[in-house]
């Protein structure tokens, strides 16, 4: 059942990619109808259509948030870099979030870049959107997730005023 897809983890080894597998069996089942398929037809290659999307969109976006930090050569550098990766290459094709995770965590990153230099709510509801949505993605990034969290703290209480230290601190501990 749908519930399963998107809230269970009870495999018993705490592997499943919860928006993968909303988006894959969203697919296949759009697949099967448009196809005219039976019930249980299976596409790998629709399986794997989200994780080689996610790959692509996260060369673009790491060029493009290098680019938005003034470093253009070394955004065009990091995605070249990244597209010739052993693991890029295979996490792009593989049936798993992790493409998913990391095309989002690099979108948090810019948010969290325009929250800082902007400090406008949308910003902070993209870093918001942005965490919760890389955790659906993929579990693992928790410790990105909290270390990019302590990371930001410091930013805002070292680098920023008194009050706009305090504003930063509320949007982002709201």
């Amino acid at each position: 059942p749908w519930a399963h897809t998107v809230f269970s983890d009870d495999s018993g080894g705490g592997n499943n990619h919860y928006l993968y597998s909303i988006l894959a069996r969203t697919t296949l089942e759009a697949w099967r109808k448009l196809t005219h398929q039976p019930d249980g037809a299976f596409s790998e290659v629709v399986l794997r259509f989200w994780p080689l999307l996610a790959g692509l969109g996260a060369l673009w976006a790491m060029a493009g948030w290098l680019r938005r930090l003034g470093m253009p050569g070394v955004g065009m550098l990091a995605a070249v870099l990244m597209a010739i990766h052993p693991w890029h290459l295979r996490f792009s094709g593989e049936a798993r979030g992790y493409m998913l995770m990391l095309f989002i965590f690099i979108l948090t990153l810019w948010a969290w870049t325009n929250a800082f230099e902007r400090g406008r709510w949308r910003d902070w509801v993209a870093v918001a959107l942005g965490q919760f949505f890389a955790l659906y993605a993929w579990k693992g990034v928790l410790y990105p997730v909290l270390g990019m969290n302590v990371l930001a703290a410091a930013i805002m209480w070292l680098k920023m005023d008194g009050n706009g230290r305090k504003i930063a601190m509320g949007r982002w501990l709201a």
